[in-house]
């Protein structure tokens, strides 16, 4: 499975998940708005609301593909810029 999300895309479920994991500690609700499917595609649309230190009500549209019953790719919408902070990579300092 890849997973192309908004700040970074995961090359596995594994990578996935831990990230995902992390963001699931703030979520406080997660609504399913609609799944829209046709053959081996699926749109979903959900509220997801979050608290401290992102508090935010937030539609995340995700976009999955299906193989033999098993999603092997994804790939999500949203507004992220609630988020940024959570994902942002330390930057590079330099002395001189």
């Amino acid at each position: 499975m890849v997973f192309a999300g908004l700040f970074e895309t995961y090359p596995n479920a594994d990578a996935y998940i831990a990230t995902f994991t992390q963001l699931l500690q703030i979520v406080t609700r997660l609504e399913i708005k609609t799944i829209i499917g046709e053959g081996d595609q699926a749109a979903i649309f959900m509220e997801m609301v979050t608290s401290a230190p992102v508090e935010a009500t937030t539609l995340v549209a995700e976009w999955h593909q299906v193989r033999n019953g098993r999603i092997v790719h994804a790939r999500s919408a949203f507004d992220g810029r609630p988020f940024a902070a959570m994902f942002a990579r330390p930057q590079e300092h330099t002395h001189g």
